[in-house]
């Protein structure tokens, strides 16, 4: 069964909080509302992804918890580190090792890593302001055959002020 992949750039953050680490940093106002849209917009469309996985920053927790809600994920989140400020490389080796019997899933994390992802699975270069969701199809039947090769379908993206 061909796979699917969404990646989600985490929703905008706070930097208003003195003396917090990039890593503490949590939503503001503006991401605490972006986020469940993203989930509305995942629902909306027919898609609950089997596994949702999340940088450990905690606006991209905040954010993977937020579209989980609001799709109905029913499942924990996965919560990992190798996502915090991933590159292609990073991406890869987290998907290559996913259980095949997920199909579809959620990754959140951040830029400039989200958008090169994409550009390296598409060959298409997206623009991708916070809580944006791509939607890729990929040309591979398991995670283990993923590759950043440019041959995977981007379907859609969605940006919160395009909802």
């Amino acid at each position: 069964m061909m796979k699917t992949l969404f990646l989600l750039r985490h929703a905008k953050s706070d930097w208003h909080t003195p003396g917090q680490t990039d890593v503490q940093r949590t939503l503001n106002e503006r991401g605490e509302c972006d986020a469940p849209r993203m989930g509305d917009a995942l629902k909306a469309a027919g898609h609950i992804p089997d596994r949702i996985l999340s940088s450990s920053a905690v606006r991209a927790q905040m954010t993977a918890k937020l579209v989980a809600q609001h799709c109905n994920y029913p499942d924990p989140l996965d919560v990992l580190d190798r996502l915090y400020l991933a590159d292609t490389s990073d991406f890869m080796e987290v998907l290559h090792n996913l259980a095949e019997a997920d199909s579809s899933v959620l990754v959140v994390a951040h830029n400039p890593g989200v958008a090169y992802f994409i550009e390296a699975l598409t060959g298409e270069s997206v623009d991708v302001p916070t809580a944006t969701l791509a939607h890729i199809q990929l040309n591979c039947n398991s995670w283990k055959d993923l590759g950043a090769n440019g041959a995977h379908e981007l379907v859609q993206v969605w940006r919160p002020k395009e909802l």
